[in-house]
């Protein structure tokens, strides 16, 4: 029996393909958004629009979760990679001595 694995009539992204694919588009938004203004109004309004409707996107069960988690992913990414780079940063200072809480 031959399969027809490879033979499919429908010529449609997958689900995972979306979510990545508005990942992607929304990290390239915030990195142009960034790149004009650092940490400005800009960059901050875009983080947020894309987190908060990619929440609500998610939340829905519907078609577009995929593109909701891409979207979020999207719009916490560059705080969480500041926080991170606090956190890096800090953890250095208090390791070498450099920084002191008391």
């Amino acid at each position: 029996m031959e399969s027809n694995a490879f033979n499919s009539v429908e010529a449609r992204a997958g689900r995972g393909e979306l979510g990545f694919a508005a990942g992607a588009l929304g990290l390239l938004a915030v990195v142009v958004a960034f790149v004009m203004d650092p940490l400005g109004p800009p960059v901050v309004v875009l983080s947020w629009a894309l987190f908060l409707g990619g929440l609500a996107l998610a939340i829905v069960p519907s078609r577009v979760r995929a593109i909701g988690k891409g979207l979020v992913f999207a719009g916490a990414a560059l705080p969480l990679a500041a926080f991170v780079f606090l956190w890096v940063v800090v953890s250095f200072g208090v390791l070498t001595g450099s920084v002191t809480w008391w």
